[in-house]
């Protein structure tokens, strides 16, 4: 008797034990069917991101998104729907693999569903998918809007291929409505578990990436074409206002000339002695007529430099010469300030530059100029040298001086420092400008050197072996005669 009942508790503790491995085994069968599902899943939103980050053309992606639907267990196949702007929803993409069937069903719903549905009809899962802006679940193709297909012929379909639901997912993005997907179904979407679903909007929001690019991009090409068609118009009114530059220029050109040579008699006194009261007037006509030619000769360079006309004519010129020209020319506005204007110049002569003389002049014009503006009191001290195989001027005072942060700006068009508009109000902010590409189309560079408070020097340096001259006429000017650019 006591055989028998231990013969039975062991019978019924190995069928415990028996039964307890099936279940542990089919448990871990389970789990590791769920981790190669996630995996798969995790696989699948991997493969959509490397497509959105390799490519941005909206129809590419939507057809390579579309096939992957095909590869979740629970979907037999999908497809890409766009809604446009004007009301119409268009497929871009449907599953291969649903092309594939042709004529045996599902193949049949990929071509029909081609044509466009107008978004304002709410009967269609669809158009109430995107108008309600949520997931919309129906079991019968009937319930998704394909036109030229009748309920009979969506029945037929459904029932061939064993569709057993049908779920659209509206595609999102910054509260925005692009489109929708739907997913044809191997069994009801109430059986699908949660990680399924998720998969399904995981899918569905690579496809909003990949509209939204579409849509930014349509959009920055229609800025660009806006911008381009903004930039001609500009570049027509720019080109207008330097040929009115140009033109305006060379009307004042007469007139201007005109009046700086009979100014130039009044002070030599050829139309006799001018009275004492009477001399300060002319000498400030005199002044001003400068500034305005000096004005008129930086505006023309300008214009020749945008319209890209700006040309040299060089000749054998000295530089020493022009230089003292110069000098001579501003001796009298120096002494009117109380500054001491110098001239140094190298014991041995440079010789003659193939310069153009104009040009040149009036770059050391606007450094002799702004020297005396910007220096109350002291020196300007003009010099010439050669240093290596460079001829070098510098024009040096003991002004105001100009800041590190505005230094690199100097050359610049239109700029002037603070610090010089305190002094004096009026002035282009060309002069540097223009005196910079003077140098640079000699082959030259320019030189500036300042201490805020202590003054600075402005000069250029130009190569001798390229602009050294031959021999002929030297640079000559009188100062009846002042310099305007043609």
């Amino acid at each position: 008797m006591d055989t028998t009942i231990i013969g039975l508790g062991l019978l019924l503790a190995i069928t415990a034990i028996v039964v307890l491995t099936v279940r542990i085994r089919a448990l871990a069968r389970q789990v590791r069917s769920r981790e190669l599902a996630v995996k798969r899943d995790l696989g699948r939103i991997r493969q959509i991101d490397r497509m959105l980050l390799a490519n941005l053309s909206l129809g590419y992606i939507a057809q390579e998104v579309a096939n992957v639907f095909a590869d979740h267990r629970a979907v037999l196949g999908g497809a890409v729907q766009r809604a446009n702007r004007d009301g119409t929803l268009e497929v871009l993409a449907v599953s291969e693999e649903l092309k594939r069937m042709g004529n045996r069903g599902l193949g049949v719903l990929a071509h029909k569903v081609q044509s466009g549905i107008e978004l304002e009809r709410s009967g269609s899962l669809i158009v109430r998918a995107i108008n309600q802006r949520q997931i919309m679940v129906g079991e019968r193709l009937g319930d998704v809007d394909v036109p030229a297909l009748t309920p009979g012929q969506a029945g037929k379909i459904q029932k061939r291929l064993g569709i057993r639901g049908v779920a659209i997912y509206p595609v999102m993005a910054n509260e925005r409505v692009y489109g929708a997907v739907t997913y044809y179904l191997r069994s009801p979407y109430e059986s699908l578990g949660e990680r399924d679903k998720e998969t399904l909007q995981a899918m569905t929001d690579g496809v909003a990436v990949a509209m939204v690019n579409a849509s930014l991009l349509t959009e920055i090409d229609a800025v660009n074409q806006r911008l381009t068609q903004a930039n001609a118009g500009l570049k027509r009114a720019d080109e207008t206002k330097d040929e009115f530059v140009s033109i305006a220029s060379h009307q004042l050109r007469g007139p201007l000339t005109a009046i700086r040579g009979y100014l130039a008699m009044l002070e030599d006194g050829d139309f006799g002695a001018i009275p004492d009261r009477q001399r300060p007037v002319v000498e400030q006509i005199s002044e001003s007529t400068n500034e305005v030619i000096n004005i008129l000769n930086d505006m023309l360079s300008l214009s020749r430099i945008n319209a890209r006309r700006f040309e040299l004519t060089p000749s054998p010129v000295r530089l020493e010469d022009v230089a003292r020209d110069v000098t001579r020319e501003f001796e009298s506005l120096a002494k009117k300030k109380g500054l001491k204007l110098i001239l140094e110049l190298p014991d041995q002569t440079i010789g003659q530059l193939n310069l153009d003389g104009l040009r040149i002049r009036q770059v050391i014009v606007n450094f002799v100029d702004n020297a005396i503006k910007y220096t109350q009191k002291g020196t300007v001290r003009v010099s010439i040298a050669q240093e290596g195989d460079e001829a070098v001027l510098r024009v040096r005072d003991s002004g105001i001086g100009i800041s590190a942060e505005d230094r690199h700006k100097m050359f610049t068009k239109f700029f002037r420092a603070d610090n010089a508009r305190n002094v004096l109000a009026s002035g282009t902010g060309l002069g540097l400008f223009v005196a910079r590409r003077i140098v640079e189309a000699h082959g030259g560079s320019v030189i500036l050197e300042s201490i805020l408070g202590k003054g600075s020097t402005f000069g250029f340096r130009l190569p001798l072996p390229a602009v050294r001259g031959g021999h002929g006429a030297a640079y000559r000017r009188s100062a009846r005669t002042p310099a305007v650019a043609s």
